[in-house]
């Protein structure tokens, strides 16, 4: 089920992120930590893939990845060095 989810969340930022951004409601304060969290600590592999992914959708969006950066380049560094998944690297 987090599969899916997490592969959902991939097509909505793929699809809407510059809306989601630009959202007054501002879901990407909430979305961006929760990505970065599950990158980090999710013993799944899809599931750190599909972050990833649905991060890497929003990286250029005004204003989605503001106050995320740095923690952000911490945790993916730390993957980089450590991550054995042939998909992770991919990604």
């Amino acid at each position: 089920a987090g599969e899916a989810a997490c592969e959902a969340i991939v097509k909505i930022c793929e699809d809407a992120g510059g809306e989601l951004s630009r959202d007054p409601t501002m879901p990407t304060e909430v979305l961006v930590p929760s990505l970065i969290a599950l990158l980090n600590d999710s013993s799944n592999e899809k599931i750190r893939v599909n972050s990833l992914n649905a991060i890497n959708s929003l990286l250029f969006e005004d204003n989605a990845m503001d106050g995320h950066i740095s923690t952000f380049l911490h945790v993916l560094s730390e993957r980089a060095s450590s991550d054995r998944s042939n998909q992770m690297r991919k990604a």
